[in-house]
């Protein structure tokens, strides 16, 4: 009796050997030299209780198992009464003994056990299952392979995905895995199959559908659901965005016939990819909301919330919400920390946050180490995006020569990974320097000419941000004729999608062109000038007050945009009755352009 548990005491005995009265045996074996004491109470040496309840396996099978399935009920009824760390505890030991009594039905138990831990992202408790469970004596293949699966599934979880990649693969392509087993590791293989770059390979595209497809072959359950939400990412990466929302509905359908509000949750986050990329600011702020309202408070501090706070924060920050996205951010970490993690995996859009709002230190710490994951994970998007969001925030700082050599090394990197859909940012960018340097305006129409011809991607904002740009650009080369249709197709743009950054530039040039007097098709004077930069400095004020102070203003490190108060004060007299006029109604005027 006491070689078959890992430790005992007298309640364990009797319930072991079904006797009442047990103080003798206890007694008697406290007095062997190969008994050891321990906080649970007492263990035989690990050689011999091994020796001993191999030796009553062989010879007889049927005991065996009657005294683990006793052991097992003993452990499941204290469990009932337990919480926190004894819980934790007693379910180790309740598992250990149903699988050396049935290990089929056992490991069915370690599987649902692990699943909800892999689930939860409870990395802390994952890991000590995954600890005990390594010790078992497994004979069963599939049983052996579960427990590699798992361990494939931390290594994912804390971003070793080289090796968790390589187990998921040689689990697929079993055939003598079971048929459960190989759909869970497809479903997660096509997580990686799915990105970019590996989409970009030579029949990337087909390999990651034949995954996915052999994945959803076994059927449909919480967890190979995420194989529609593997599929929805990748139609988002091809630019295909109807198809991705229709993968990602798909999921929401079963998720809410299943009353899953945990994984809802996150499915309606990941949703946010598709009208992030386009630059629906509208659509994907709804969304975010939509998620938030399913989190219960027994929720609060899950991986679900972490996913909704921390996913897609970059475009936040397109938006011009820098606050609140560092907000979610620093609650995201925190919640992760929490539950065991200690690479968080969003210092990219943290870097990025902190570069727009002029902490260069901070943000070039963060940068620093995303680069490095995508480095040591050979991900060469990865180290794309993480370095055309350096180049940006470099920009921001005027440190010009060093922000056009990280973007150029993005650009080259995600040409050759053909990441089309994450190349009109970066070409944005390169016009912008361009624009600040002013000797070389062409260049910077050559860039935002190629930023456009990209609009079969469906990155709204940044072909609003070429099309605003060239606008800029054609009043700088005094080609006034021009600038009329590029107006109105990013004028068209920007109002359907409440662009207020590519609007604040584009009244502002409009004002500069009407007090010139060289409007071609609209009003021209100081009076339109005026009506010009008092939507100008709305719409700034409604991105962000950053935006506010580079329109009337500008930056000491450049901008793109030609300020207001530098424009007047070239105009003597005339500027300062602008400059009166405009104070004049700042003091007593409404956050108000007179149109919805």
């Amino acid at each position: 009796a006491a070689a078959i548990v890992r430790w005992f005491d007298q309640p364990i005995l009797r319930a072991v050997m079904k006797q009442d009265d047990v103080r003798d045996a206890y007694n008697e074996l406290r007095r062997f030299p190969f008994v050891r004491t321990r906080v649970e109470g007492l263990a035989l040496h690990d050689a011999v209780r091994d020796l001993m309840d191999e030796n009553l396996r062989v010879q007889d099978a049927e005991r065996h198992r009657e005294l683990h399935e006793r052991v097992a009920v003993y452990f499941e009824k204290r469990l009932e009464k337990a919480a926190g760390e004894e819980a934790e505890r007693l379910a180790l030991e309740r598992l250990y003994h149903r699988i050396r009594a049935d290990e089929e039905t056992g490991i069915q138990l370690f599987q649902e056990m692990a699943e909800e831990l892999v689930r939860y992202r409870l990395l802390n408790r994952l890991h000590a299952l995954l600890n005990d469970v390594n010790t078992y004596p497994l004979e069963r293949e599939n049983s052996r392979l579960w427990r590699k699966y798992y361990g494939a599934r931390l290594a994912h979880l804390e971003a070793r995905f080289s090796d968790a990649e390589k187990v998921y693969q040689a689990i697929a392509e079993n055939e003598t895995a079971e048929a459960k087993l190989r759909a869970y590791a497809s479903c997660d293989w096509s997580e990686f199959l799915v990105s970019t770059q590996r989409l970009r390979e030579t029949g990337g595209i087909e390999r990651a559908k034949r995954v996915i497809a052999q994945s959803l072959s076994y059927g449909i359950d919480s967890k190979l659901i995420w194989s529609y939400i593997n599929l929805g990412g990748m139609y988002a990466r091809l630019a295909e965005d109807s198809l991705a929302l229709e993968s990602y509905r798909i999921a929401i359908r079963f998720l809410h016939e299943n009353r899953d509000d945990f994984l809802l949750a996150i499915v309606l986050s990941f949703m946010q990819d598709v009208y992030a990329r386009q630059g629906n600011w509208k659509q994907m702020f709804a969304t975010y909301q939509d998620a938030f309202k399913l989190i219960s408070p027994q929720l609060e501090k899950s991986i679900a919330r972490s996913t909704m706070l921390a996913y897609w924060k970059v475009a936040w920050a397109w938006a011009g919400r820098y606050s609140e996205a560092m907000h979610d951010l620093q609650q995201a970490e925190s919640i992760k920390y929490n539950l065991g993690f200690r690479e968080f995996g969003e210092d990219r859009d943290f870097g990025f946050l902190l570069g727009m709002q002029g902490l260069l230190p901070q943000a070039m710490e963060r940068m620093e180490k995303a680069i490095d994951v995508a480095l040591r994970n050979k991900h060469i998007l990865s180290e794309a995006v993480s370095s055309g969001f350096l180049g940006a925030i470099l920009l921001k700082a005027g440190q010009l020569q060093d922000a056009e050599k990280r973007l150029l090394h993005a650009l080259e990197l995600k040409k050759l990974v053909q990441a089309y859909r994450d190349i009109p940012e970066v070409l944005v960018w390169l016009g912008q320097i361009e624009e600040i340097k002013t000797f070389n305006l062409g260049q910077a129409e050559s860039y935002y000419t190629q930023a456009i011809d990209l609009k079969w991607v469906n990155r709204f904002h940044f072909e609003c941000a070429a099309l605003t740009g060239l606008v800029r650009v054609k009043h700088a080369q005094g080609d006034y004729v021009a600038i009329p249709p590029l107006l109105a197709e990013a004028e068209q743009l920007a109002q359907q999608y409440e662009y207020n950054d590519h609007l604040a530039s584009l009244r502002l040039t409009q004002a500069h062109i009407a007090w010139e007097g060289n409007a071609p098709t609209w009003e021209n004077g100081f009076d339109a000038a005026l009506r010009y930069y008092q939507h100008a400095l709305i719409y700034a004020l409604r991105y962000n007050r950053f935006l506010l102070d580079e329109v009337l203003s500008g930056r000491p490190q450049g901008t793109p945009l030609r300020p207001i108060i530098p424009e007047c004060l070239k105009r003597g007299d005339e500027g300062r009755r602008m400059l009166m006029a405009l104070r004049d109604w700042w003091q007593t005027g409404v956050n108000d352009i007179g149109t919805p």
